[in-house]
C-alpha cells in the first residue's frame, strides 16, 4: 500500500524535515512502487535539506540512475559511496553489478565435445 505510506512519509517531512530516515523511507516506498519522478524530487528535496554528505541519499541517487539506465553515473557515485562507508551491506555486490553493466565489450565462448565409439 504505497500510497498509505507515503501518506505518513509526508506527514513525517512535514513535521520535521531534517530527518534522514524519512526522506530514505519515503523514496524505497517511491523505488517499490515505480514513480521515479517523485522519488527524484524527495531525494533533490532530501540532499537540499540534509546536504550532499548524506551517505544514505547519495546512494538512493546511484539507485535512481541506475533504474533510469544511467549506469556510468550511477557507478561513480557508488564508488564515492563505497569511499564514505565501506562496510554498507550490499554495496559491493551492487557495485560489481553496475561494472558488468557499463562493459562495453563481452566475450564468451561455449564449446561441445561429441565422442562417437563405433560407426555413425
Amino acid at each position: 500500500k504505497y500510497d498509505s505510506a507515503a501518506v505518513y512519509f509526508e506527514r513525517a517531512l512535514a513535521a520535521s524535515p531534517n530527518y534522514e530516515d524519512a526522506y530514505v523511507g519515503y523514496i524505497e516506498d517511491l523505488f517499490w512502487e515505480g514513480n521515479y519522478e517523485k522519488a527524484e524530487k524527495v531525494l533533490n528535496q532530501g540532499l537540499e535539506k540534509i546536504g550532499p554528505s548524506s551517505v544514505a541519499l547519495k546512494y538512493r541517487k546511484s539507485r535512481l540512475l541506475n533504474y533510469r539506465e544511467s549506469y556510468k553515473e550511477a557507478l561513480d557515485i557508488a564508488k564515492e559511496v563505497f569511499q564514505a562507508d565501506p562496510k554498507m551491506e550490499g554495496l559491493m555486490a551492487y557495485i560489481r553489478n553496475l561494472q558488468r553493466l557499463t562493459r562495453v565489450n563481452a566475450v564468451g565462448g561455449t564449446y561441445d565435445y561429441d565422442s562417437f565409439m563405433g560407426a555413425i
